[in-house]
């Protein structure tokens, strides 16, 4: 066990609520460049007001400028792919930071997919992905913790680094019938909240 206690904020959310609608980071419409200004940071209360939001939280692994300080509107891109409305955000990379992922279709439909394709796309052939198989939104993880309704979080143990120790966590999912969403956010780095390991996430 990681030890301490972890302050835990969960929510779920009825995908069939014809009043529920998603919203994620859409892609910078200045000068847009792969790998490199995909899109513009916002933190998550920014991102919420400014999009008019009831909810916000962290969501796909970013680099660009990583700074926890790095002002709003700071050039940033994604690990894999990431779909906004329809729009491809980023496409998938090389870079081994992303392992799963997470879909919608227009009208809220959730699917999951546990690794994410390994192949390099183009941004035309994200968006062509995207209409082919009538995804809305595309969410990045770093990696799956739950397959199939199993946690599989003490798959990571022993792999040693700060990823897999006691850290602040963002975690999204959804329930097996496919109508609710989770959200989960777990403080860290906190006298309160020192953050889980995956296993406790999961």
């Amino acid at each position: 066990a990681s030890g301490g206690p972890h302050i835990v904020q969960a929510l779920r959310i009825d995908l069939h609520d014809p009043d529920v609608r998603l919203f994620t980071t859409p892609p910078n419409t200045n000068n847009y460049a792969i790998n490199s200004r995909e899109t513009l940071s916002q933190i998550p209360a920014d991102f919420l007001k400014t999009n008019h939001l009831k909810v916000a939280i962290n969501g796909a692994h970013y680099a660009g400028n990583t700074s926890y300080t790095a002002p709003d509107g700071s050039a940033e891109y994604l690990h894999d792919i990431a779909i906004s409305q329809g729009a491809a955000v980023s496409p998938s990379d090389y870079y081994g930071e992303a392992d799963s992922l997470m879909l919608f279709t227009s009208n809220k439909v959730a699917s999951f997919i546990a690794s994410s394709p390994p192949s390099y796309y183009t941004t035309n052939e994200v968006y062509n992905y995207a209409v082919d198989n009538a995804l809305y939104h595309a969410i990045p993880g770093i990696y799956p913790l739950v397959v199939d309704g199993a946690n599989i979080g003490h798959t990571y143990d022993g792999l040693g680094g700060s990823l897999h120790s006691a850290q602040p966590r963002s975690a999204i999912g959804y329930s097996e019938d496919g109508r609710y969403l989770i959200l989960l956010a777990i403080d860290g780095r906190q006298s309160d909240s020192n953050g889980a390991m995956d296993y406790e996430t999961a």
